[in-house]
Order: C-alpha cells, then structure tokens, then sequence
C-alpha cells in the first residue's frame, strides 16, 4: 500500500513538474498537422530550437504551420537588418526618400552582403535624381547577386539618365538575357539607338518591344514615325495607323489625335 501511494506521488509530482514547464511554453503547430508544447530557446532566421522536457529539439521555419503562446510570439522573427529593410521600404512607399535612405543604410551596416537592401538604396537615390549614387548601389547589388535582373534594368535606366549610353545598352543586354520579355527595355534600348541615330537598331528593337507586345501603341508611333523619315511610306502609314487605333482602344485620345494628325498631314 506504502509503494502505492509513492507511486502516486511521484506521478503527481511530475505531472506538476509538466505543468509548470507547460506554463511557460510556447505551442508549435506543425504543418503535418502535429502539436508540441515547449519554450523557445533560440531562434535564427532560419530554424527554432524548442526546450521539450529539457531536451533540445530543432524545427526549421519550413515545417512549422505557426507558432502561438502566452505572448503570442511571432512565426518569423524578423532579424534587425530585415526590420530595417522593411521600415525602409515602407518610406520609400511613402515617398520618404530620404528615410528610405537611412534605414536601408542600416540594413546594409548590419549585413553588408544584403544585396536587396542595395537594390532598394539604389531605387530611392534614383527617385531623388542622385543617379550616380543610384548607379553605386546597383553596382554593388550585382557584385552581390549577378542573378539580379531588375537591378540590371534599373542601371541601364540611371546609365541613360546620366547620359552613359553604352553602359545603359551593356546592362540592358544583360537584363534581356535574363528576361526576354521586357517590352518596355525593348523599346527603351530603340530609344537609346534612336538618341545615338543608329535607326536600323532603333526599328529591331521597336519591332522587338511589339512582337513581345502586340499592343504597344507607343512602339508602333515609334516605328510609323521613323518609317516616314526613311521615306518608307507604306510601312509609315500601317504603323501609324496601328498606334491610332491601340491609342484610342486604351483611351489615350490625345496620343490618338497627335497620330491622326500626321496621317492626315503625310496621306491626306
């Protein structure tokens, strides 16, 4: 009877001890579906450690479905550089550029190989026009990431805003190697060619920009007005024509009215 009520003990004893823990715990809903109760006591950007009964128990952010306890403690813990990244581009949508500036400053002091705080430094000095500080961002978010093709498209925009144009067409290039279906790059490198007076390029890459975009009024105003000035009229009136009617389809009718006009003034 003795050895019966000490076993009784003992088990209410670690049941309370289970409590207590229990208490203080987190619960982990994994996404298979499976419950665990237990104190988180470590957390990365990448796993959690939990503490189950003093035993040392890892789960990665991929397997967990959410995290809720007492304090209702956040699935992904956002570290420092994060949370400035995320403060800085909540400026930049605001059109605080120049906070955007300092908080993305603070992302890259904490990770300096963080290539998406670059990319994001470079966008808001180009939305203040400080385009060389632009184009240094970029740069560097590319030393860090070669993979990152909006940001070879974004430094071919600052290279043709500081008037480099064969850098702006050299990082184009790359860009278009990596995403082939840029309609607005196309017609972006035709307006390049067309500011350095090479038309054969200029018409290629229009004709580029609206085999990816049937529907690229300004591409084909682009090509009707050079056809008219290589005296190539009937291609000049059936590209005109075609931006007339995609113009007033997407109701631009200023544009409509602007190609009309020289419609009629060249074929009356």
């Amino acid at each position: 009877m003795m050895e019966k009520k000490k076993l009784v003990v003992l088990i209410i004893a670690i049941v309370n001890v289970c409590l207590l823990t229990l208490a203080f715990a987190e619960t982990i809903v994994l996404k298979s579906g499976k419950t665990i109760e237990g104190k988180i006591i470590e957390r990365t950007e990448h796993y959690i450690k939990v503490d189950i009964y003093g035993v040392p128990m890892t789960y990665y952010f991929h397997e967990i479905e959410k995290i809720a306890g007492e304090e209702r403690i956040e699935l992904f813990s956002s570290p420092p550089a994060n949370i400035h990244l995320g403060e800085g581009t909540k400026h930049y949508d605001n059109g605080e550029y120049e906070q955007a500036i300092a908080e993305f400053k603070k992302a890259i002091k904490i990770r300096p190989d963080f290539y998406q705080a670059y990319h994001n430094l470079g966008l808001a000095y180009a939305s203040l026009n400080q385009y060389q500080e632009a184009k240094n961002s970029f740069e560097k978010t590319i030393q860090i990431n070669p993979d990152s093709a909006e940001t070879y498209k974004s430094l071919g925009k600052v290279c043709i805003a500081l008037q480099k144009y064969e850098d702006g067409l050299s990082y184009y290039t790359k860009y278009i190697k990596l995403n082939p279906n840029d309609d607005q790059v196309y017609f972006d490198i035709g307006m390049i060619y067309n500011a350095q007076g090479n038309t054969e390029q200029m018409i290629h890459y229009f004709e580029e920009a609206v085999r990816v975009n049937p529907n690229f009024a300004e591409a084909y105003s682009g090509l009707g007005g050079t056809y008219l000035h290589l005296k190539q009229y009937n291609k000049a009136r059936e590209n005109l024509q075609k931006a007339k009617d995609l113009f007033e389809k997407q109701g631009n009718y200023e544009a409509a009215l602007e190609v009309e006009e020289s419609l009629n003034k060249k074929f009356p």
